[in-house]
């Protein structure tokens, strides 16, 4: 029996050499998708992030009393979403006085506090039942960059390896492409 072709080769160094091809079109798809994800987010300003703001949390009056009663004041989440450069306002229309971390709010007034660096901080505070107060980074950009990535850059990979696959193959000789000559049909 004569090999020819693909066959007469060995099929490890087929193999290994397959395998490589497919990983560099993977590489360069996840490249691809990689410019075109960043590309897209510089385009619509999501890579510098929203403009800073002011985050405004109003203490109602009788907050002090709700809370001793083990009651929670309404409209007043435990959990507060940001991005670097914005601010937390507090401002307290109680009775009282109340804290937050190591700041105290008094009646009628309002505390600013500039929010920086990322994750999550939690503050003491005298106007949650529970006594806590949790700032989280609200800044998730990058995970979805890298998610988009990966969801794009991988179908581009598959696919453009199968079309370099494909195509030699079609452009063989005795094919109607380049590949033939005249005679060959």
């Amino acid at each position: 029996m004569v090999l020819t072709g693909v066959a007469a080769r060995r099929p490890d160094r087929v193999t290994r050499a397959a395998a490589l091809r497919w990983a560099a079109w993977l590489a360069g798809g996840l490249a691809l998708a990689a410019a075109m994800v960043l590309a897209s987010a510089i385009a619509f300003g999501l890579v510098a992030g929203p403009p800073s703001r002011e985050l405004t949390l109003t203490i109602p009056r009788g907050t002090a009393a709700l809370v001793a009663a083990g009651g929670a004041a309404p409209g007043l989440p435990t959990q507060v979403g940001y991005w670097g450069g914005d601010a937390l306002v507090v401002r307290n229309d109680d009775v009282v006085a109340h804290r937050l971390g190591a700041w105290t709010v008094e009646p009628g007034k309002a505390l600013r506090v500039p929010v920086q660096g990322a994750g999550a901080s939690s503050f003491v505070c005298s106007f949650h039942p529970g006594g806590r107060l949790t700032l989280a980074d609200g800044d998730p950009i990058v995970g979805w960059m890298i998610l988009a990535t990966v969801l794009l850059g991988v179908p581009f990979g598959l696919t453009f390896g199968a079309i370099a696959t494909v195509m030699p193959r079609l452009d063989g000789p005795g094919s109607v492409g380049t590949g033939g000559r005249a005679g060959d049909a």
